[in-house]
């Protein structure tokens, strides 16, 4: 089959959770057979780093307006004419439920879509209230136009959606690869640079957004009495006011390490492997691949208390209130954790990531769920 994946910022994955998923599904798609094309933004991607092909998969890089509440809309319109007059794919995979303005040209097209809903967008901090809108609108038009083509990774957003809107999303999870600190023995060579040990620091992977916490997790680390070292990895595509609170709070304290994003995949295995513990502090959203990634890991896990952390981190983390005290408290019982407790939660996580998450499962279903669709008359 020929398959384009629309909605995310390309590949190789450099950003969030849906350009790991892009990558990959889409290369094992391809392993299998298949024709794919991802469709990337040129700003995420500079001229010199951009490739033809990725592992065999085709990619496409369009500009896109270089504006918050316009550059995944811009950006998709251009790829959907592009994919019309250059590419003609059987199906495409449609990431973010703010692209389910584009269904209905994709019917009119005859194109099956398969439609990767993610989580509550809508309820972003980071979004107006005109953008809060205009996502409400984008999850009717999707649930008109593809009602019986969507799918959700986390079973409690295909939950949502079949009480709110009586339609039944496919449940497909993402995935995640099963690591331990012994499959990287060099890694002094990656913590030395960032000033870190072995099992010294507490780790965050993420996109610094209000809802992600990373604020709050400073606050409460800076009230701690621990040697231990805060290494924040990621950052934002904008300069707001927020990352510059916690650039801030940061530099007010020396255990505190901002290195900003770092996409090389070893280096933030290496990272997860040999952290202390990882927080996970994404309120909004399905199952997120960073924390599937830290379970993969071994990691203990403190998670903001939601349904969708809750789904995926059962009994094996801790849980926060989103408030600077609520996570001091249990920093606290984290740190008072001894070896052997520590060693077993990271191997029953292990044992759960590598039994319910599993990349190559996921590319499977989708593969089989595109051929439903594309053999439907």
């Amino acid at each position: 089959m020929k398959i384009a994946i629309l909605g995310t910022r390309g590949i190789p994955a450099n950003y969030g959770g849906f350009e790991t998923f892009a990558e990959e599904v889409s290369v094992r798609l391809v392993q299998a057979g298949h024709q794919v094309t991802v469709y990337g933004r040129k700003a995420a991607y500079p001229a010199k780093k951009r490739q033809q092909f990725f592992k065999g998969v085709r990619t496409v890089y369009l500009p896109a307006i270089r504006k918050r509440e316009l550059e995944t809309l811009s950006h998709t319109f251009l790829s959907f004419w592009h994919m019309v007059f250059r590419n003609r794919p059987h199906a495409v995979v449609l990431c973010n439920i703010a692209n389910g303005y584009i269904i209905p040209l994709l019917r009119l097209c005859r194109t099956k879509v398969l439609v990767n809903v993610d989580g509550m967008e809508w309820q972003r901090r980071k979004w107006s209230r005109l953008g809060r809108a205009f996502y409400r609108m984008c999850v009717n038009l999707t649930v008109l136009f593809a009602r019986h083509d969507l799918v959700a990774d986390s079973r409690a957003i295909a939950g949502f959606y079949k009480d709110k809107f009586r339609c039944d999303p496919l449940y497909i999870s993402y995935g995640a690869p099963v690591i331990s600190a012994a499959d990287f023995p060099q890694a002094e060579c990656v913590l030395q640079p960032l000033g870190v040990e072995p099992k010294g620091y507490i780790l965050q992977v993420t996109r610094m957004v209000p809802e992600n916490n990373t604020l709050c997790l400073v606050e409460a680390f800076r009230k701690s009495k621990t040697e231990k070292k805060l290494l924040l990895v990621g950052g934002d595509a904008y300069d707001t006011e927020y990352i510059r609170a916690i650039r801030n709070a940061a530099a007010a304290d020396d255990r505190i390490r901002l290195p900003g994003p770092i996409y090389d995949k070893r280096v933030v295995n290496t990272l997860l492997a040999n952290a202390f513990a990882y927080f996970h502090g994404n309120e909004v959203g399905g199952t997120n691949p960073a924390l599937l990634q830290a379970l993969g890991a071994g990691a203990v896990v403190l998670a903001v208390d939601t349904i969708y952390n809750r789904e995926v981190v059962t009994d094996l983390g801790f849980y926060f209130s989103a408030n600077a005290a609520a996570v001091a408290e249990q920093l606290e019982r984290i740190l008072d954790l001894d070896k052997p407790a520590r060693k077993q939660l990271g191997e029953r996580a292990r044992q759960r990531i590598a039994r319910d998450y599993n990349w190559d499962d996921v590319a499977r279903s989708y593969a089989q769920a595109i051929q439903q669709r594309v053999e439907r008359l």
